[in-house]
């Protein structure tokens, strides 16, 4: 595929690992635009660890969950170039720009 640079093999690389990632690609074409995509391998398998704990040893490790949420804030911190205490998580986008827009002065 000459479109785009795809046809450069260190391009053709990122597009298989990337793949990787969605097993879905093996079965389906997932063209949704937002609303309830599939799954990035390696989140799947950190939900799965995480319940895996939950269903173990319950709230025990809830400090170390918390962690990982802090790690996630510093990795989406360095991401956009900004700090932790700037990032917020919240449950989906539809959240988040609800959040925002409730702090606006509609005015």
């Amino acid at each position: 595929m000459k479109w785009m640079g795809y046809d450069n093999p260190a391009t053709q690389e990122i597009w298989r690992a990337w793949r990787h990632e969605f097993p879905v690609t093996k079965n389906l074409v997932y063209m949704n635009h937002a609303a309830v995509a599939p799954l990035p391998r390696r989140s799947a398998e950190a939900m799965q660890r995480m319940a895996q704990d939950a269903l173990d040893y319950g709230a025990l490790h809830y400090p170390d969950w918390m962690d990982a949420v802090e790690g996630v804030k510093r990795a989406a911190a360095r991401l956009i170039h900004a700090e932790p205490a700037e990032i917020a998580t919240v449950k989906n986008t539809s959240e988040g720009i609800a959040t925002v827009a409730l702090g606006l002065d509609w005015r």
